[in-house]
């Protein structure tokens, strides 16, 4: 049987009746989507997929918000999740980059803001092609970004995380 391919957080995952195999890191795509769904969307995805006929169907899931989130957008979002009302600043690519170099001066190994981190940050591309999203007879998230950020800060809090 043919397996389907979905992306899902930036890796392809193998998906053949009945089981998944594991992710393939080196098929990662640079595409990735804005932000994930939560995984109880995920895991009717992947339902879903199994019951579809076989064949090579590419997916990039993601949260199901046209043009996705800007990060200006999703700080707010996170600071409703846990309680406060954050001051989101912006910084340019470049001085993230400077500012990992020097994080990395100081400390070494234990660097907070590493290069690989700034570029990640500064990535350009985080929306989903729409073309590539699940079809609707398929599969759509139903849990809202922001009831998923909730409920995964009322969890942090209980581990005594937040």
């Amino acid at each position: 049987m043919e397996p389907a391919t979905v992306l899902i957080a930036s890796f392809e995952v193998q998906v053949a009746r009945p089981g998944i195999s594991r992710p393939r890191a080196e098929e990662r795509r640079v595409r990735r989507p804005r932000f994930k769904p939560h995984v109880d969307d995920l895991a009717a995805l992947l339902l879903a997929l199994a019951g579809a006929a076989p064949g090579k169907l590419v997916i990039e899931a993601d949260d199901g918000r046209p043009g996705g989130w800007s990060h200006r957008e999703f700080g707010r979002a996170l600071g409703v999740a846990v309680g406060t009302r954050p001051l989101i600043m912006s910084s340019p690519a470049l001085f993230l980059r400077l500012a990992a170099r020097a994080d990395q001066m100081v400390r070494g190994p234990r660097a907070k803001l590493t290069a690989d981190r700034a570029a990640y940050f500064s990535h350009r591309d985080w929306v989903v092609d729409p073309k590539l999203g699940a079809p609707a007879d398929l599969w759509r998230p139903r849990i809202e970004t922001l009831e998923g950020l909730r409920q995964t800060a009322q969890w942090y809090k209980a581990q005594g995380w937040l």
